[in-house]
């Protein structure tokens, strides 16, 4: 965020004498403490550009390995992406439970009611039974499955996944839509 973004480089250098040899980048994402003030603290697109070049030079100059999942690789092109965190799995492969039992499709939807697919401490719920039944999962699977028109016939909607869910119901209210910025469909040409 806006506040951190200088320090970066001290704090790799710090962990990396403390003996961290591994750390995953994570983007901020518009839930919990950030919900409120998230327009205030996310980095702008030249903000990015330029952690993102800070990050790669970090990687050259100290042997740790920086990797990003899924959400984080559309804003830091050239990190590793973690294995399994190649695409979107949320409600697929992973889900998120907070401390009070709310069930969310990723960690980057938690605290968010609208992403809510209901509360375990509820008599009538188990982890079984929304994981099969909750209708916000099921949206989720469908979604991956059944991309919007626009990238349908995407050569890239594999990696982009037609973006965050939690960024399009954040950004325009709409959780079905592509990502406006996206300029494709993209077809690859030999």
């Amino acid at each position: 965020m806006k506040q951190n973004i200088g320090s970066i480089r001290p704090l790799i250098r710090f962990i990396f004498d403390k003996g961290v040899r591994r750390v995953r980048v994570l983007s901020l994402s518009p839930t919990g403490r950030a919900k409120t003030k998230f327009g205030k603290i996310e980095l702008s697109q030249l903000e990015k550009a330029k952690l993102n070049s800070e990050l790669l030079k970090i990687h050259r100059d100290f042997p740790i390995e920086l990797r990003v999942g899924f959400c984080t690789s559309q804003n830091f092109k050239g990190l590793k992406i973690l294995e399994e965190h190649e695409k979107c799995s949320a409600a697929e492969q992973r889900i998120h439970i907070d401390t009070f039992g709310n069930v969310f499709p990723c960690t980057a939807s938690s605290g968010r009611a609208v992403f809510s697919a209901g509360n375990l401490q509820m008599d009538e719920n188990n982890l079984s039974s929304l994981w099969k039944f909750s209708p916000l999962l099921q949206f989720f699977r469908d979604f991956h499955e059944n991309p919007p028109k626009k990238c349908a016939t995407c050569e890239k909607h594999s990696t982009c996944m037609s973006g965050c869910r939690v960024r399009m119901s954040f950004d325009h209210g709409d959780v079905t839509i592509a990502d406006p910025a996206c300029k494709g469909p993209y077809r690859i040409t030999s």
